[in-house]
């Protein structure tokens, strides 16, 4: 069950959030998965709810829910003025957890170009290990992402050898060689024959 700060938090319904918190609301207020108020607006990209969250002391690294933290949240969003908002007040860019593993991953997983760029530009790791593909790239890769991946490649990412634990089978591209700027040229030219034609959405 929700807080009705959750509920107007999750509707950007900013006049009645702040009138909530005036009379006594709790910011940090969980509801029944374990998500906090600032997550549940950082999910639909709210920054105005957000900022007002923050003003009035929500915790922005507080752990649970789907994503496990806001900045995972507002990543999947595309929003990119909420995640440099959390980003700007403090928020751990390399925190683990959650359904995405990271915010890099999870800005992966909603095709948010502009939002994996300011992450990497504020100095993500790049090579974070965690999630269904192991790291950043691959989830690029095998996502079939292509300028998230060149981006990545660009800025030293990288791909793992395969492991025995990964949910799905390394393709044929895991077995050519470092993750340099030719493989992926090879890995654009030839998506058919890298890639398995199965949908990945979640």
């Amino acid at each position: 069950m929700s807080s009705p700060l959750h509920y107007t938090a999750s509707w950007n319904a900013l006049g009645l959030t702040e009138l909530l918190i005036e009379y006594g609301a709790k910011v940090d207020a969980v509801n029944a998965n374990k998500e906090t108020v600032l997550m549940a607006a950082s999910t639909k990209g709210y920054k105005s709810i957000a900022e007002l969250l923050l003003d009035r002391g929500a915790d922005i690294n507080a752990q649970g829910g789907k994503y496990r933290n806001a900045l995972q949240a507002a990543a999947y969003s595309g929003s990119k003025e909420t995640v440099r908002l959390l980003l700007e007040r403090g928020a751990d860019i390399n925190a683990q957890g959650g359904r995405y593993s990271n915010a890099l991953q999870a800005a992966i997983y909603a095709r948010s170009k502009e939002v994996v760029r300011l992450l990497v530009d504020r100095g993500v790791d790049v090579n974070a290990q965690g999630g269904r593909f192991g790291n950043a790239l691959q989830a690029a890769i095998y996502l079939r992402h292509r300028e998230i991946a060149e981006l990545l490649v660009s800025r030293g990412g990288k791909r793992d050898p395969p492991r025995p634990d990964r949910e799905k089978p390394p393709t044929d591209i895991e077995q050519r060689g470092p993750g340099d700027i030719d493989v992926l040229r090879r890995f654009q030219e030839n998506q058919d024959e890298y890639l398995e034609p199965e949908s990945h959405d979640l």
